[in-house]
């Protein structure tokens, strides 16, 4: 039986249509990707992806910051920024080291605003002298310091103070140097420690003092005994 020219045609047809109908579906299922993120921009937790603007450009500063020191408001590559001042304590350093007890010592706290909002000037800081690597306000209060300018985003300033051991009462000893920043409650104490050693001069200082008898009637002698150490040169 020969078919029709028109039926003919139609069935050379019906390969190309099945490669036509598989193109079309191809297209119908194609994905686009979307385009990664960069890792320098921070997104609020609370944007959608496919709607929302690109978040704040952070600067490349905060990429290896320690995040004990951020605020949970904006997320950034793990860490956070904070949305308003955050004051933070990147380093500690005191010269000289080590240093004789009649000797001037400084003691340089770098201070860093880690949050978005400017911080204003005269933060107080805390200067501690501790026995041991655990700062606290019970330690030993060396002297305060003050910012003086106020900090944006990122920027800093070094805040010193210097003082005399003697003039301290600082005797001799090994001492982890502690600062906090009074506003945020924020402790950091130094890697490194600070020898105090003996003074260059004769250096008396009185330890105790007892008086006997005690108490004492009006006709009575009395004996006073001071306990005395030189913490100096000989004298």
């Amino acid at each position: 039986m020969l078919l029709k020219p028109h039926a003919r045609a139609l069935s050379s047809l019906r390969l190309p249509l099945s490669l036509i109908a598989l193109f079309l579906c191809l297209i119908c299922t194609e994905t686009v990707a979307r385009p990664a993120t960069p890792a320098n921009v921070i997104q609020s937790p609370l944007a959608s992806p496919d709607t929302d603007p690109p978040g704040i450009t952070a600067p490349a500063a905060f990429q290896n910051s320690r995040p004990a020191l951020w605020s949970p408001d904006v997320q950034h590559t793990g860490a956070t920024l904070h949305s308003a001042c955050n004051l933070g304590i990147t380093s500690v350093t005191v010269t000289p080291s080590p240093a004789a007890r009649d000797e001037s010592v400084t003691i340089t706290a770098r201070v860093e605003n880690m949050g978005l909002l400017s911080c204003a000037a005269g933060q107080v800081l805390e200067y501690y002298f501790s026995t041991n690597s655990v700062i606290s306000t019970f330690d030993f209060l060396v002297g305060t310091g003050t910012t003086t300018k106020s900090l944006n985003l990122g920027s800093a300033q070094d805040v010193s103070i210097s003082f005399t051991p003697k003039d301290q009462g600082v005797i001799p000893d090994t001492y982890w140097v502690g600062v906090r920043i009074v506003s945020e409650n924020e402790f950091l104490a130094a890697e490194n420690t600070l020898t105090i050693g003996p003074s260059t001069t004769c250096d008396i200082d009185v330890l105790s003092l007892s008086a006997s008898p005690n108490p004492a009637f009006d006709h009575e002698d009395i004996t006073i005994t001071a306990s005395v150490i030189n913490y100096g040169a000989t004298c």
